[in-house]
């Protein structure tokens, strides 16, 4: 198994305005992995203040939305009284986007005060790491159960709006010459802003030269790619 830091140049050029403004950066519902594996998630919303909170239903930066059988979304905004937290199930978000079957992106919240927002994305297949296809269910109603991630949902007025340089500390590959990669390593984006954004990937300077791999192309590094308006990427990165 190899160790490398990458190291990851935004250029904010502008942000989308207003503190009760959230964006969860990597949601997914009903999204088919490796094996059995069928990963969703769920959200959690705190409200630590004396007045009950009302977020808005989210939108979806997509890399991904499946509607094969699109509803007509009920306009139903979540109302988190005062010092309590509130579940918005998968089942509810997808219903909200239009009865979708299968998502993966970024979620775009809107709240009249104060939450935090934290999100779970769980393997509800209730397998980790099996060979055999996925085949996912529909997914349920209730609170997920399984292997899980957390994520949190950031304020869109704290993300840098002026070039910023952040670190992967911990990227890792495991090439297998005689199986199956054991490990693989995603580099997702969102970008909530009503402008482009351009991203610079870097490998410490010892690495530099032999560059990378992106979604499976060679690129020489620094490699610099372009964010659209109000959009969501992920990116395979291999050596």
């Amino acid at each position: 198994m190899k160790m490398r830091f990458l190291t990851v140049v935004v250029l904010m050029l502008s942000g989308v305005a207003g503190a009760a403004d959230y964006v969860v950066p990597a949601f997914a519902y009903n999204l088919p992995g490796h094996g059995k594996n069928v990963w969703t998630t769920e959200l959690y919303i705190s409200n630590p203040g004396d007045t009950t909170v009302r977020v808005d239903p989210p939108t979806v930066l997509e890399g991904k939305l499946v509607v094969p059988r699109p509803c007509l979304p009920p306009v139903r905004p979540l109302e988190v009284a005062p010092h309590s937290s509130a579940i918005w199930t998968s089942a509810e978000i997808a219903v909200q986007l239009g009865c979708a079957e299968e998502i993966v992106g970024a979620l775009l919240l809107h709240a009249d005060g104060e939450v935090a927002i934290d999100s779970r994305m769980v393997n509800v297949s209730g397998e980790f790491g099996e060979d055999e296809e996925s085949s996912p269910d529909q997914v349920p109603e209730v609170i997920l159960a399984g292997y899980s991630q957390q994520m949190p949902g950031f304020p869109v007025a704290d993300l840098p709006k002026t070039p910023k340089q952040l670190m992967l500390p911990s990227l890792i590959w495991h090439r297998n010459a005689c199986g199956k990669v054991a490990f693989d390593s995603y580099v997702g984006f969102a970008n909530p802003s009503e402008d482009p954004v351009h991203v610079t990937l870097d490998l410490a300077p010892e690495l530099r030269e032999a560059g990378m791999l992106i979604d499976g192309k060679p690129v020489q590094l620094p490699h610099t790619l372009e964010l659209p308006a109000r959009s969501w990427q992920q990116l395979h990165v291999t050596p």
